[in-house]
């Protein structure tokens, strides 16, 4: 059977344009719903939507508010660095309150508060003592995130007097840079 030069190559040629082009508009359209910590418009996925959080976490913002399971610790972000949290260095401050009281980390008698940054999928764990600038406010300075992905930052709140008697309130974010 007799073809004219280049015919019977035509229709593979354009089909691997066509089907490269789908994948780089795939890709484009991905990382624009992954760029940034709130969806452009109500059609994009939350940002706990992206790849590697399966819907996990929120949008970090400042003033926002976790608590411990029984509402006695209540712990509110003041200031982050970056925000949202990236891959890299980070820096947060917390504002600590233990029954409505500003926790306090001044010695033996006292609590100590802990920040447990941590990424469950690859067991990425770092644990950061806090450094009290107010009573009640603590900053957790240059903490790193090792990766993209679903992270936790636990802070913890433990009685120096009573190694029992601690408290958690749990931040969920997803970093995609």
């Amino acid at each position: 059977m007799r073809t004219r030069s280049g015919r019977a190559h035509a229709l593979p040629r354009y089909f691997a344009l066509a089907v490269r082009a789908l994948v780089l508009g795939g890709f484009a359209v991905a990382s624009s719903a992954c760029s940034g910590s709130e969806p452009a418009n109500e059609h994009e996925a939350p940002l706990g939507n992206a790849p590697g959080c399966e819907g996990r976490g929120e949008s970090i913002a400042l003033g926002m508010t976790k608590s411990s399971d029984d509402g006695a610790l209540a712990v509110e972000l003041d200031a982050a660095t970056p925000l949202p949290p990236v891959q890299g260095e980070n820096s947060w401050t917390v504002a600590v309150s233990r029954d409505d009281q500003p926790v306090v980390d001044e010695g033996d008698a006292d609590s100590q508060v802990i920040a447990n940054v941590y990424m469950a999928e690859h067991d990425h764990n770092i644990r950061k003592r806090g450094v009290m600038t107010a009573p009640g406010v603590f900053e957790f300075a240059s903490f790193p995130i090792t990766m993209n992905g679903y992270w936790q930052i636990t802070i913890q709140a433990q009685s120096d007097a009573d190694p029992d008697d601690r408290a958690d309130a749990v931040f969920e974010f997803c970093v995609q840079n």
